[in-house]
Order: C-alpha cells, then structure tokens, then sequence
C-alpha cells in the first residue's frame, strides 16, 4: 500500500455525508450548533477510547463527556469575553483548559503550510507515523500514516515523525513550514538546536540538516487535543503499511477530526 492513497468518497458516500451536514447546519441555531458538534466529538473520543486502550463505553460516559466538554467551552468563551472587555490588554492568569488548547488551532499565514505529526508506539505493534499538512485556509492538502515493525523509545519515534513530515513538505516544494508537535522534549532540541552522541540526536541532527532546503521553518509546540488528526493517524495503518493521501481522498479516521478542526480553526 506504500504512497497509494485511498479514495474514501466512493466507498462510504462522502458527498450524501456532507449535504446532511450542510442542511443540519441551516436549521440549528449557534448554540445548537456547538452541542451537536461537542457530542461529535465525545462520541469519536470513546470510540477510540474503546478501539484502541479497550476502556468499557457507555451511554452515560459518553453524556458524562458531553456535558465535561461543554462547561471547558462556557469557561473558554467567559475568558474570551474578558479578554475583549480588557480594551486589548492580556489577561495576565490565563486559564487554560482542553477545549481551549485544542480551539487555539491557528491556520497558517497565506505563503505558509502547517503541519502536523505525531507517533505512537505500543509494545508489540511497532511504531505509528502520522502527518498531516493543511494550508491557511485550514484545509488538507495532504497527510500519511505508516507503521513500522521497529520500537524506538518514545522521543526517538516522535523525532522520525518530524524528519518524515518535512522530508515530504520538501518533496512538495514547501517554502515557509510551521512543523507542530506535542513532543515538548523533541521542539525543544530543535529550537535550541541540541546536539548529542545518542540515536536521538541523529535524527536531531538529520533534521536539522533537511532545514537548510528551506525558505523558513518554525518549531511549534501544541497540546494532545490540538494535534488530534496526526494522533489519528499515527494508530490507523496495519504494520508494515504506508498511506499517503490528498485532499481527495482524506482517511475515514480522521474524517471527523478535520471536519471539527476546521471549524474551530481561526
């Protein structure tokens, strides 16, 4: 399956999906709006939670989840407020909650691509890369996932799944690369440009090196909701496989995912 992506709108009737949300959407008020998308997620959150960490899932965790999201929400949208009413100032103890972290999603500048990676390794099951890339609009322009049998330590795996997006953003004729990562240890050794006589520092360094065929590159450290669709994807293909995708022919795992992303995005 290496570099073929799969076109996932013939197979489980992308456009009939997207016109019921488009006629869900003119019907419901703002607020309506939030609820609906808020047990989306909560939703998508157990079934990962009982697909992947096989957690017991029910009805009532589920309502449980909505109701946990939609007060971070109220907190969030009570700090925007204050914020507005600061006439410009920054609210000097700013509460940062789950929602917040993952709302704070910024779309990149016009000339700009951000991507996203993570890695996932699990006794037993290798090593899972996930990548997804998305322009200043917020929308996908193209994405992998691919596992491998190998197991690296945690910040090793999380170091290849950087050196692998930007070996593609290269490949793609990317310039200007804001690369996101919710690995604090591996940003850091990339801004402050560690050096090291370890595995991890030579993928430090190859990284490093691939930078010098770009315009610009910016390391960019985010929370775990906020990098949900690369989290997505770095647990979706089977060993040994690869999956490259387009706009196209975006995965049915992350479906959901690019869907909120977008909408929260600014």
């Amino acid at each position: 399956m290496g570099g073929v992506g799969v076109d996932v709108r013939a197979s489980w009737g992308y456009e009939r999906v997207r016109e019921w949300v488009e006629d869900v959407w003119r019907e419901l008020e703002h607020e309506e709006i939030e609820t609906f998308m808020i047990g989306v997620w909560a939703i998508w959150e157990m079934r990962n939670k009982l697909l992947f960490d096989k957690e017991v899932v029910n009805v009532e965790r589920v309502i449980r989840r909505v109701r946990e999201l939609q007060r971070e929400l109220d907190d969030v949208e009570k700090e925007g407020e204050e914020r507005r009413s600061s006439s410009g100032k920054e609210v000097e103890q700013r509460r940062v909650s789950k929602t917040d972290q993952r709302k704070a999603w910024k779309r990149p500048g016009r000339e700009w691509v951000k991507i996203n990676m993570d890695a996932g390794v699990k006794e037993g099951n290798g090593m899972g890369l996930g990548v997804v890339c998305r322009n200043h609009e917020g929308e996908v322009m193209w994405g992998a996932t691919e596992r491998r049998r190998a197991e690296f330590e945690v910040r090793i795996a999380e170091a290849e799944a950087v050196l692998v997006a930007l070996r593609m953003a290269k490949r793609r004729g990317h310039q200007y690369v804001i690369m996101e990562s919710d690995c604090k240890e591996v940003i850091e050794a990339l801004q402050r440009r560690k050096s090291g006589r370890n595995e991890f520092f030579a993928v430090i360094e190859d990284i490093l090196e691939l930078c010098d065929g770009f315009a610009q590159v910016v390391w960019s450290f985010i929370s775990r909701n906020s990098n949900s669709v690369a989290h997505e994807l770095s647990h979706f293909s089977s060993i040994g496989s690869k999956v490259v995708f387009d706009a196209t022919s975006i995965p049915r795992c992350i479906a959901n995912f690019v869907i909120i992303d977008r909408l929260y995005s600014q």
